[in-house]
């Protein structure tokens, strides 16, 4: 009976309120306190204030609902309210608690375009707000640009808060966009263009609310694929970035809201931001997948929580293909939906794992964990819904490999130049006809270079920068009976001078075919410039078995100068170094310096490799600990003593307090470290990571 009562009493209560409101000066003060208005005028102040009133509510009561549209700023007088969203399951995600002086409901001051709600509002106790409608304020008080900023900032932080509640990603989104000038929220209806095949791109959008969908033109034809674009994916952004004019059309598929960003600042401040880079190159990747028909995508969570990019493809034969693309991990799928398997193809070596699906021969899925040299042909013969020749099938079974397979052609029938990101020699040459003269540049605007760096000798020549010089490669020392180091000696010229952790590219002519590989260089020999890299036989690689096999006095090579980005940094903060395997060679140079320069930088390397036989270079790293107490090296023999596990991690970074860690090793012991550390968010700019690519199977 009371609480049928309260209800009454609260309707009486805010009817009379919205007809009369007696101010008093505890409620000027919340709302000076706010310092929503401190650049008002006093007299349109006070004017303002005699407009307020007062309005209640029960427990639990939702006061606000998420996406409904308001035009009125609430001000906590008494009690206290929760902020929240909902998860796919509808389940109640909190966000933020509010108590008395607290306020909600500003981003309706900046106008139209704001007035959706972010996120639902509900009484956690019996409830006094003042209110304050947005038509009152604009009578009396022009949001100034200052104002305007704040409000802004915070309306973007609200929404960032909300989307990461569903994918972790946003948060590094939000510090690239925290970076940029002015963003911008606006609104368009369902059909609206936002932008047209063949225009200049100048900014990128973020979906705030309702979908996008971008119509691609097929080639060699008058047919379109449709791509359909939800809440919270960015797009917009290859246009940019390729410096390309629009290659798709984007146009509102329901009433949208969008955040509008600045395409220069975005490309700006974009290579700051490693992991949105890897997001962006993994939807590029999507796009780039052949198909017939029509794409939906989304981010999203697998059951693990592991956050992966979702992308349906609904085909003009009728068919559904989805394909599963995990975040930062070499796991993919793609499955035709509602369709039985009569037969699958297995293939397992360490941890790499792929299996394929077939019907009646037809291509209808892959499952795969770890890089798989044909998944691009692959994909595209499911969506394609081909016939694979049992053969090439059996050969994958026992090789895991599928040479019967063409390779793509590019459109464009222009020459790989960079094997690993799949970069042309025309793509190269369309950036330097633009006005770009640096390898850095190029790198940062195509990929090129950016995983081996075997091709930085082609990419400078294009530059008009000469690289090669004859010289000797003579082997030294075999530490074990698969990694041997070897001396190299250039002809009439020394090799300058270099910084720890650099590589060197050599290039060897093998069986009338010319091989070029990027070593590190483990040590310098002799005043004169000789250096010194170590090699690892690999198992059916094709150059260093025929190294291993023919090398063993001197052989004519041509080498480059040292180069690489991958340097040891000379400062006062720690230095946490993880060698997986041969990926111990720049930090033999790191640990030379230290000894020759008697350094008192503190550093701590972990070197792991399988077994106790296949660690190298002990000696030097067991006499510089006895030497120099700032340095110390822990090994971990993973056959017997198990991978590190992310609290054994986390622990050797708390121990020096914030290093500077620098990783090299293969791709599964990189993914563990990067994996680590994007969990707890340390700070992109003090990791320096060098890949380990094995180029020569």
């Amino acid at each position: 009976m009371s609480t049928i009562f309260t209800r009454v009493s609260n309707v009486f209560f805010n009817l009379k309120e919205r007809l009369y409101h007696r101010r008093l000066p505890a409620e000027i003060n919340l709302i000076k306190n706010t310092n929503l208005f401190s650049n008002m005028d006093e007299h349109l102040f006070n004017k303002m204030c005699h407009s307020i009133h007062l309005v209640k509510y029960l427990k639990s009561s939702m006061i606000l609902r998420q996406g409904q549209k308001g035009n009125t700023l609430y001000i906590i007088k008494k009690g206290s309210v929760r902020v929240f969203t909902y998860d796919e399951n509808l389940n109640k995600i909190p966000l933020a608690r509010l108590n008395k002086g607290d306020y909600f409901g500003e981003q309706a001051l900046l106008g139209q375009t704001n007035k959706i709600r972010n996120a639902n509002i509900e009484a956690i106790s019996s409830t006094t707000l003042i209110a304050i409608s947005e038509k009152i304020i604009s009578k009396h008080f022009n949001v100034d640009s200052p104002l305007r900023k704040h409000l802004t900032k915070k309306g973007l932080k609200q929404i960032f808060n909300i989307l990461s509640v569903t994918n972790e990603y946003y948060i590094q989104i939000e510090k690239l966009i925290s970076q940029i000038q002015n963003p911008q929220i606006v609104e368009l209806v369902d059909g609206e263009t936002i932008f047209n095949v063949g225009d200049n791109p100048d900014y990128v959008y973020l979906i705030l609310e309702g979908d996008v969908k971008l119509l691609v033109p097929e080639q060699g034809s008058h047919k379109y694929t449709n791509i359909i674009l939800h809440k919270g994916q960015i797009f917009g952004e290859l246009g940019i970035l390729e410096n390309k004019p629009r290659q798709a059309s984007a146009i509102a598929n329901t009433n949208i809201r969008l955040l509008k960003i600045d395409g220069a600042d975005f490309k700006n401040h974009l290579p700051e931001h490693q992991q949105v880079q890897r997001i962006l190159a993994e939807l590029k990747k999507t796009y780039e997948i052949p198909n017939r028909g029509a794409m939906e995508q989304y981010f999203g969570y697998a059951e693990d929580k592991t956050p992966l990019i979702t992308t349906i493809y609904n085909l003009n034969d009728g068919r559904t293909v989805i394909s599963s693309k995990y975040l930062n991990q070499n796991i993919f799928s793609m499955l035709t939906a509602n369709l039985p398997v009569d037969k699958s193809y297995r293939y397992q070596k360490g941890r790499k794992r792929i299996r394929i699906y077939t019907l009646d021969n037809h291509l209808t899925g892959i499952k795969t964990t770890g890089f798989f040299d044909y998944l691009p042909e692959i994909c595209g013969m499911i969506l394609e819904n081909e016939i694979m020749d049992e053969k090439a099938l059996q050969l994958f079974e026992s090789t895991g490999r599928m040479p019967i397979l063409k390779r793509p052609v590019n459109k464009d029938g222009s020459t790989i130049i960079c094997d690993c990101m799949s970069i042309t020699r025309k793509q190269i040459q369309d950036q330097i006809d633009n006005g770009v003269r640096s390898m850095a540049e190029l790198s940062r605007l195509t990929g090129v270079c950016t995983s081996c760096g075997a091709c930085s000798h082609r990419v400078l020549e294009m530059l008009g920068q000469s690289t090669w010089t004859p010289g000797v490669l003579k082997k030294i020392t075999a530490h074990n009976s698969y990694i041997n180091s070897y001396q190299i000696t250039l002809d009439n010229d020394e090799i300058k001078e270099f910084k720890p952790g650099q590589h060197i590219i050599i290039q060897i002519k093998v069986r009338n075919n010319w091989i070029e590989r990027p070593y590190t260089i483990s040590d310098i020999l002799s005043p004169d410039g000789r250096v010194q890299i170590t090699i690892k036989k690999e198992p059916k690689g094709y150059f260093t078995e025929w190294l291993h096999a023919q090398v063993e006095d001197e052989f004519q090579i041509n080498a480059t100068q040292p180069q690489g980005d991958f340097i040891l940094k000379i400062s006062n903060t720690p230095v946490l170094c993880f060698a997986g395997g041969i990926g111990i060679t720049p930090f033999v140079t790191f640990s030379r310096f230290i000894e020759k320069n008697n350094l008192n930088q503190r550093m701590h390397l972990v070197y792991t490799a399988l077994t106790q036989d296949d660690f190298i270079c002990t000696d030097l790293f067991d006499k510089i600990t006895k030497e120099n107490p700032a340095f110390t090296v822990e090994y971990r023999a993973t056959h017997s003593e198990g991978y590190f596990t992310e609290e054994e991690i986390i622990k050797r970074i708390h121990l020096l307090g914030q290093p500077d860690i620098y990783i090299c090793g293969p791709t599964p012991f990189l993914r563990l470290l990067q994996d680590t550390l994007d969990k707890i968010r340390y700070p992109q700019d003090k990791i320096y990571i060098e890949k380990f690519v094995h180029a020569g199977g």
